[in-house]
Parts: structure tokens; sequence; C-alpha cells
């Protein structure tokens, strides 16, 4: 009896580990893509006022569309940030290529989101026979922004991913150093 009792408080002690390390994964993980969204719309941003000028952001025909994707950016970024912390942490998957796949899965989730509101607002009103709002509101943005952010993508993923790791790998030699002291 007292081996059973043994052996089960020692798995459920490894059962809660695994939980908190599953918590902890993905809170660094949607931390993390909060902090690499934010420099990706800052390098996106930039890009844009080389290209458009530096008020471009401030013309009204883009205001609504380029809100709603920063806004679901951050929400792909909680979702999928949770996944990619847990892939690279608790699944040991590749950090730096799970980080790039995770950046272009939040800009393409955003970018989808952002263009269905230029597409149901605009793309579905007077439609003429050489119309093509599909093309025009949902594949274009997504063709132009993979190919306009391809490399900054790569860049702030490849941070992302190694960012995930090392958050990690920092909190848990801090956690090690402060059970020396309880």
């Amino acid at each position: 009896m007292n081996i059973c009792y043994n052996l089960y408080n020692i798995y459920s002690k490894v059962g809660h580990k695994q939980a908190t390390d599953s918590k902890r994964a993905k809170r660094i993980g949607y931390i993390q893509a909060f902090k690499a969204i934010t420099i990706g719309l800052v390098i996106a941003y930039t890009i844009m006022a080389f290209l458009a000028g530096p008020l471009w952001l401030f013309q009204f025909d883009y205001m609504p569309t380029i809100l709603f994707a920063v806004a679901m950016i951050y929400v792909a970024g909680y979702l999928f940030g949770s996944l990619i912390g847990n892939w690279i942490i608790i699944k040991k998957r590749p950090a730096v290529l799970t980080g790039i796949a995770g950046g272009f899965l939040m800009v393409w989730s955003a970018t989808f989101a952002g263009s269905l509101v230029g597409f149901f607002n605009e793309g579905l009103g007077e439609l003429h026979p050489l119309d093509n709002p599909f093309y025009d509101y949902i594949y274009k943005p997504l063709a132009l922004v993979t190919i306009f952010g391809c490399i900054p993508i790569l860049l702030v993923g490849i941070w992302f991913g190694i960012s995930i790791k090392r958050k990690f790998t920092q909190n848990k030699q801090t956690a090690h150093y402060c059970s020396y002291f309880r």
C-alpha cells in the first residue's frame, strides 16, 4: 500500500510539472509573439513608408482594413504564439523553423482577416463582368504581403523561435537557482 501511494505521488507530481511547463510554454510563446508582431509592424510600416510615402497609413481608405488587420494579428499572435511555444518547448521542435512557420501563419491569417473587410465592403458591391473580387481583395494582398514581407518574416520568425527557447531556458535556470534558497 505504501509503495503504491508513493508511486501515485511521484506520477501526480510529474503530471503537474508537465501541465505547469505547458502553461509556461504557452505563456512564453504568446508574449514573445506579441514582441515579434510589434517588431514586424514597425518593419511593415517602414517598408510601406518607402513605397507609398510616410503618411500612407492616414489615408482614409486604408484605415479600417489596417486597424482590423492589426487587431487580428495580435489575436493570431496569441493563438499561434501559444501553439508555437508549446511546439518548441514541450514537443522539442526546431526553434528556427517553427518560429518562421509561426511568423508566416500569423501574418497570413491577419492579412486574410484584414482582406475580408475590403472584400465584403467593396468587393461584393457593384460587380462588373471583368471584376474578380476574390483575386483583388484576398489573393493579391496575400501575395503582396508574402513577396514584400518574406525577408522580414524570415528574420523576425528566426528571432521569435530562438527567443522562445532562450526565454524558457532562462526561466528554468532562474527557477533552479531559486530552489537552492528554499
